[in-house]
């Protein structure tokens, strides 16, 4: 009973006087509003095409997934999320696909609590990726003629978040922030004719992470 006693009694201890882990590998989940600018854009109206370039304001919700390392006032890390684009000005195509990003963050810390149990952080970031993306349920007119869109394709696109980030000696985080993101989704042509998809991207965040 004694010897109980004295290991409750170290474990409290223990717990009082932890501190935040300044680093380690971490993972996370985000769960996100996305205020999306889809343009689709051609260079050959009242020629090759018979669609005007146009733009299409879409709003989803998504989950990403993170898995990185942090160090001190810095974290590299991974992150991936699956998105679907409906056109829902004209109803004339669907983009479904996968982004993969690579993130680099500036993690500052604005507050400390006296005990060294929690802290509030800044987050301050860049990312770069790329999205595997396809064309689906479109109309033939917005593609150059015997143009198909049978596979799907991978194109760069790149960005900066900032948010502030509440951390716990135990090793839970929660995080608030705005992505923002830009970039071709996808690109077709006949080598004379293009057409192009371009999104631009506001994304409002909360997350929840892990540091090990």
């Amino acid at each position: 009973m004694i010897k109980k006693i004295a290991l409750a009694t170290t474990l409290l201890a223990t717990l009082v006087h932890a501190e935040i882990d300044q680093k380690g590998f971490f993972v996370g989940i985000d769960g996100s509003t996305q205020k999306t600018n889809l343009k689709y854009d051609n260079n050959g109206f009242g020629t090759a095409f018979t669609v005007r370039p146009y733009s299409v304001e879409s709003t989803q919700t998504a989950l990403s997934y993170k898995l990185g390392y942090q160090y001190y006032f810095t974290r590299l890390y991974a992150r991936v999320n699956d998105f679907k684009y409906e056109d829902s000005k004209k109803g004339k195509y669907t983009i479904k696909g996968t982004t993969y990003e690579l993130n680099a963050d500036y993690i500052p810390v604005f507050y400390t609590s006296e005990n060294k149990e929690w802290a509030i952080r800044g987050v301050f970031g860049l990312g770069v990726g790329y999205s595997s993306s396809k064309l689906k349920n479109y109309n033939v007119d917005l593609l150059p003629v015997g143009v198909g869109a049978d596979t799907a394709q991978n194109y760069m696109e790149y960005g900066y978040q900032a948010g502030v980030m509440g951390e716990s000696f135990f090793g839970l985080s929660l995080e608030l922030g705005l992505r923002f993101r830009q970039g071709n989704v996808l690109e077709f042509t006949d080598g004379q004719n293009e057409v192009t998809f371009f999104r631009d991207a506001t994304e409002y965040y909360f997350g929840i992470n892990y540091l090990f």
